[in-house]
C-alpha cells in the first residue's frame, strides 16, 4: 500500500509542476516565483508590505511582454 501511495504522491507532484509551467507566460513569471518568497520574508521581518506595492505585478507583466516563453 505504501508503494502505491508514494506513486500517487509522485504523480500529483509531477502534475503540479506541469500545471505551473503551463501557467508561466514569460520571464516575469519565473522571476516572480523566485522573488515572492523573498518579499514575504522581508515583510515578516521588517513589517513592510513589499508584496502589496504593485511594482511586482508591473515588472512581471513587462518582463513577460519583453521575454515571452512561447
Amino acid at each position: 500500500m505504501d508503494e502505491n501511495k508514494n506513486k500517487l504522491e509522485l504523480l500529483a507532484r509531477r502534475k503540479e509542476i506541469m500545471e505551473r509551467r503551463l501557467r508561466q507566460r514569460g520571464l516575469g513569471d519565473r522571476v516572480e516565483r523566485i522573488v515572492q518568497p523573498l518579499a514575504r520574508a522581508i515583510d515578516r521581518v521588517a513589517g513592510t508590505n513589499i508584496q502589496g506595492c504593485g511594482g511586482c505585478k508591473k515588472r512581471r507583466e513587462a518582463l513577460n511582454k519583453a521575454f515571452p516563453l512561447n
